[in-house]
């Protein structure tokens, strides 16, 4: 699965041309999904922000942000602008019929200037070009968790296809504690920050994000198993996520290769999509069981890194044949090795006849056996 790295404060590209940076993420606060970017362009008081849907994101890394549309284009979108209004605080009263929340007073540029004190105040600020239900994150919101503020966002990861924030990474404060914060623990996500679910004792268990190019990464998981008997795996990763593909002996081997890829820094998340040989002998042993052409053969399946070995006796050329057919569909098979040898035995001739070939005219029954066969089958 390939995700956005969305970067707060990352150049913005339109094509070959750079059209900004970005400064802020829309979010949906009930399914933790990131519906839009805030792109600004522009210097100094010229500065103009627009409302990108996430959707026209292309690529995405640390250092920029690649968009599938135009720059004229961009420019085409909504505008953002943030407006600062103040009112009275909740519960305030003073005299006459109205009620704090009528009483908005728009923020100037510099501040609101009283002679005297009219009542207590909180600012409200509203996000033109977004809507009220959305969450607008940037780097700077700050996250709580029960004990108080964890940090603030550094930059979020993005599922690519359905734009879902898969984790929030967080900067502590200090110069190499950046915590990477699975969306499942993310209790709620608001105008006034994100909260998260446990202490910060859960937060010592995270993993730390640190920006390591993704082939150092790789050369370090490759090395590591090699060091265990595993070299032979497919590894990559992508924006911080270890792909682990290939075959491994058994469900232990499996759990240490994730084990360690989770241990090497700059490793956010890993995809284990790695075989085992006892999954894919046991795949193969069903589907000879399952087949009516080698359901009676006594048949061994050995594999090892996805090399089917098949031995034992079997009645005919024909079972011999459907065993290695069979074998070679099954997933995670990589080649199989046919080491069945042919050998009737005293109960072939009583075999139905889906088992035997049509073309084994070398295959001779005995007399006696044709015999009995026939008298079994007379009415």
């Amino acid at each position: 699965m390939k995700r956005h790295n969305l970067n707060i404060g990352a150049p913005v590209i339109c094509k070959s041309t750079n059209a900004g940076r970005l400064i802020k993420l829309v979010v949906d606060p009930d399914d933790g999904e990131t519906t839009d970017l805030i792109v600004e362009s522009g210097r100094l008081h010229n500065k103009t922000a627009h409302v990108v849907p996430v959707d026209v994101v292309d690529t995405a890394s640390d250092q920029a942000v690649q968009l599938s549309i135009s720059e004229r284009e961009l420019r085409g979108l909504p505008q953002y602008r943030e407006k600062e209004f103040s009112l009275p605080a909740p519960g305030w009263r003073k005299g006459g019929s109205r009620k704090p929340k009528d009483l908005l007073v728009r923020v100037p540029e510099y501040g609101l200037v009283y002679h005297e004190r009219i009542a207590p105040r909180v600012t409200v600020r509203l996000h033109e070009g977004v809507s009220d239900r959305l969450a607008v994150v940037g780097r700077g919101t700050e996250v709580d968790n029960l004990e108080g503020t964890v940090g603030a966002v550094d930059h979020l990861l993005v599922d690519r296809e359905s734009g879902d924030v898969q984790h929030v990474v967080v900067d502590t404060g200090l110069l190499t504690e950046s915590i990477v914060i699975p969306i499942s623990m993310v209790k709620a996500i608001s105008e006034r920050g994100i909260v998260i679910k446990g202490d910060n004792q859960d937060l010592q268990e995270l993993p730390r994000y640190r920006p390591r190019s993704e082939q150092v990464i790789v050369d370090d998981l490759q090395a590591r198993l090699e060091s265990m008997s595993l070299p032979d795996l497919k590894l990559s990763v992508e924006e911080g996520v270890a792909f682990l593909r290939g075959v491994v002996p058994d469900v232990k081997a499996k759990r240490r290769a994730e084990a360690t890829a989770r241990g090497i820094e700059g490793v956010i998340d890993v995809k284990n999509t790695l075989t085992t040989d006892t999954a894919i002998a046991a795949a193969v042993t069903t589907a000879l069981s399952g087949d009516p052409r080698t359901e009676l053969a006594a048949i061994e399946v050995i594999s090892e890194h996805g090399l089917i070995t098949l031995s034992g006796e079997v009645d005919s050329t024909a079972i011999r044949t459907a065993a290695e057919q069979i074998a070679a569909r099954q997933q995670g098979v990589i080649q199989a090795i046919n080491g069945l040898e042919v050998k009737p035995d005293e109960d072939t001739p009583f075999l139905r006849p889906a088992t035997h070939g049509a073309d084994e005219e070398h295959e001779q029954v005995s007399p006696a056996g044709a015999l009995a066969a026939h008298k079994l089958r007379s009415p």
